[in-house]
């Protein structure tokens, strides 16, 4: 019985390390003056990821490949930003500073 429950959490584990190879966007946001912009809300629209950006305006999503996808960047006081991104492939990184 352990044999068999080993093997099944073994696969699965495979499984997931192999499709956990993702794409990655990552960057960092400003102001037109060059100050860093914390806690802005970054996500992937038509979908349930998202992050926020941390004290030094550093953001990192993951997305799907093979895609074509827009991230949306929202801010209280600024005005909504949708930006295309170019379609992934597996694996792939891709930075963004806004």
């Amino acid at each position: 019985m352990l044999k068999g429950v080993f093997w099944h959490s073994f696969i699965l584990t495979v499984f997931l390390s192999l499709n956990g190879i993702g794409q990655n966007v990552s960057g960092v946001i400003t102001t037109s003056e060059s100050f860093f912009l914390q806690g802005v809300n970054v996500s992937v629209l038509n979908e349930s990821k998202g992050t926020i950006s941390d004290g030094n305006g550093s953001y990192s999503i993951d997305v799907s490949a093979n895609r074509n996808q827009e991230l949306i960047f929202s801010f209280i006081g600024y005005k909504t930003q949708k930006i295309k991104l170019p379609m992934l492939k597996k694996g792939q990184n891709y930075e963004l500073n806004i």
